[in-house]
């Protein structure tokens, strides 16, 4: 099993680059699948995703996982960062270490919206808090499966991550915000995401820097290399 973990602003092409690796692996005849969110289904039958799903639902409940869910409700609500839009994204880490403990053995997983794109647009609607970034990361690194994850930062600026958002359908545009104050929330992410990568880098998380225009080339040698 691998999982490929893409993270970066929006418009920096995350699902554009994970569509292309499953092509690519597709095409190699590697079982390869790609989860547009945290939750990843395992099996194609009913029976498969209801068996997954309570699997997963007994991994959320482990000692580990659970403690690491209500450290991070302590954090978000003893920097005053707690409402429900916070306490979702919380609730889809906590899923997302569930999943881990659960994913099949076979195939390579890829997310575009997995744990550090997550966690870096968890502080959308606030100001940024690197205090509580770090400790988060301090909890996420405290667990092992984490170790076995490729993490990838696709690297773009936030101009053009800007006009890329603004020429996508309306129903996607950045909280239906106007561009001045879209631009404030990308520079505000990528702030985020800087810090984020840099804290992995430092925890020995396997993490790869790339650049938007070669993602998918960057990641398919890295991959074939690894």
């Amino acid at each position: 099993m691998r999982i490929i973990d893409l993270f970066g602003l929006p418009g920096s092409g995350k699902t554009t680059t994970a569509n292309a690796l499953c092509s690519y692996w597709s095409s190699k005849n590697i079982s390869c699948y790609k989860m547009s969110n945290i939750e990843w289904i395992s099996g194609k039958t009913s029976g498969c995703r209801i068996l997954h799903k309570i699997r997963v639902f007994l991994c959320l409940l482990k000692p580990s996982n659970f403690f690491m869910f209500f450290s991070l409700l302590e954090l978000f609500r003893k920097l005053d960062l707690l409402d429900i839009k916070t306490l979702k994204k919380i609730i889809g880490i906590w899923s997302y270490f569930a999943q881990l403990d659960v994913a099949e053995k076979k195939g390579t997983y890829i997310t575009d919206n997995g744990l550090f794109q997550t966690l870096s647009t968890a502080f959308l609607f606030h100001d940024i808090s690197l205090e509580l970034i770090s400790k988060a990361m301090e909890m996420f690194t405290k667990k092992k499966s984490i170790f076995s994850i490729d993490f990838c930062y696709i690297e773009e600026d936030s101009q053009t991550c800007l006009d890329r958002v603004f020429n996508r359908d309306k129903e996607i545009r950045i909280k239906s915000l106007d561009r001045r104050e879209a631009f404030v929330e990308i520079q505000k992410q990528q702030v985020i995401m800087e810090y984020i990568y840099e804290l992995a880098k430092s925890a020995g998380l396997k993490i790869l820097k790339v650049n938007s225009n070669t993602a998918g080339v960057d990641l398919k040698s890295y991959c074939d290399v690894t």
